[in-house]
């Protein structure tokens, strides 16, 4: 095989489907990796870059000749990264970065390669309009572009984004539930998802009523989030990765499977990223709490009508 997999962070398996697909021409526009530990992630993106435009004719990517020193350098003028917002949590690449950076560029045309690619690193955690940002260059591809991104699961995004994407996956996603942070929201989480798996307007306006204190929105909203993408990989047969399956968390992100479609799930997810804008501003917390009931209610109340 032209294509040295032995330093490719991936499943064997993974890894020699992904070198067979560059090899023989049918490589997607669009690939995604996901799982593992980002380390992982990312390093099995930039060996693609370097995979696609090493110039050595016996094993690619050779990591010696000029174009795969430049890729790993970050200088090689066909692989476009692609800069992220770190300043913000909940949106981590900035819509008009995208808009100016990836869709207005996608046309362009490279300076030596046949194409040039597009690198995107850790996309998990990008809002509804940088969605539909991204999704404007993976429904209409152009010929002299493809997209190379990675991300914590395929489940952070909609339908209509996995649909568009070849994902590769480097083992089960990194356990992140030894981080303390968010799960000291796990009861009121998982109390609001309980309600709202129940699909009673009553029930979702009670238990978000257990938030209180304004300061803990955002962390409630985030830990809500994080089990809905559980659910949503449980729903795909992959594994959980924020909930603990021995606990609470494990068994909300499960119900949540059962009870509820894909479809609603992603909708939820939509309207948990909408409570999370509303938290960097000074809304009211009554009308904050009443806003996010009527927001999860309407996702049930529109199939029943």
């Amino acid at each position: 095989m032209l294509y040295d997999i032995s330093k490719l962070p991936l499943p064997e398996d993974a890894g020699q489907n992904l070198a067979r697909q560059i090899e023989s021409g049918r490589l997607s526009h669009a690939v995604m990796f996901t799982g593992g530990q980002e380390k992982d992630r990312r390093a099995s993106a930039l060996w693609l870059c370097q995979a696609l435009f090493c110039k050595n004719g016996k094993k690619r990517p050779c990591g010696k000749c000029e174009a795969c020193r430049r890729i790993k350098a970050g200088s090689y003028p066909d692989v476009r990264t692609v800069p992220r917002d770190d300043k913000k949590k909940e949106a981590v690449y900035n819509v008009e970065v995208l808009r100016s950076e990836l869709v207005a560029k996608s046309n362009q045309k490279p300076v030596s390669e046949p194409y040039q690619i597009f690198l995107l690193y850790e996309m998990s955690g990008i809002g509804e309009i940088q969605q539909d940002t991204l999704l404007k260059v993976l429904e209409d591809p152009a010929a002299v572009s493809k997209v190379v991104m990675t991300a914590r699961s395929p489940a952070d995004f909609r339908e209509t984004i996995r649909s568009r994407v070849t994902v590769f996956s480097a083992g089960a996603a990194e356990n992140r539930t030894s981080d303390k942070t968010l799960q000291k929201y796990d009861g009121t989480a998982c109390d609001i998802l309980a309600a709202v798996a129940s699909k009673s307007e009553y029930n979702i306006l009670i238990a978000l009523g257990r938030i209180g204190d304004r300061r803990q929105n955002g962390g409630v909203l985030e830990r809500m989030g994080e089990l809905v993408r559980d659910a949503l990989a449980l729903k795909n047969g992959a594994a959980a990765v924020y909930a603990d399956p021995d606990e609470r968390s494990g068994k909300a992100a499960e119900g949540l499977a059962k009870r509820l479609s894909a479809e609603e799930l992603f909708e939820i997810s939509a309207v948990i990223n909408d409570g999370l804008r509303y938290t960097d501003g000074s809304m009211n917390q009554n009308l904050f709490l009443t806003l996010m009931t009527v927001k999860l209610s309407e996702v049930f109340q529109e199939r029943i009508r």
